[in-house]
């Protein structure tokens, strides 16, 4: 069973992944791995239930910001990605200037 500071480490681990990850499919795999059916924090935020009463709602309000500074990072983070391979095919891509025009 996790407890806030467990959270917060599990937070600190995924963020880290999604700043590592080097394209697309990196991060998706980063998102199925703490927030997919069966993710690290998704079965964390289904432990809620078996936590006494008086530590259910700061577990759960703790669970709630990390699941939500997670999906915030995933999404600058495919920015980020797709915005690199953008720029890369753009740079790839150079007009030719000495062409006659069409």
């Amino acid at each position: 069973m996790a407890n806030v500071t467990d959270l917060m480490t599990m937070r600190e681990q995924a963020l880290a992944a999604v700043q590592g990850a080097p394209d697309v499919a990196e991060l998706e795999a980063v998102r199925v791995r703490w927030l997919g059916r069966s993710g690290l924090l998704t079965a964390a935020l289904r432990s809620v239930a078996a936590l006494p009463i008086e530590e259910r709602r700061a577990f759960g309000a703790a669970a709630n910001q990390v699941k939500a500074d997670l999906e915030l990072a995933l999404d600058q983070g495919s920015a980020r990605v797709r915005g690199a391979a953008t720029l890369a095919q753009f740079a790839s891509e150079q007009a030719d200037l000495s062409l006659p025009p069409r």
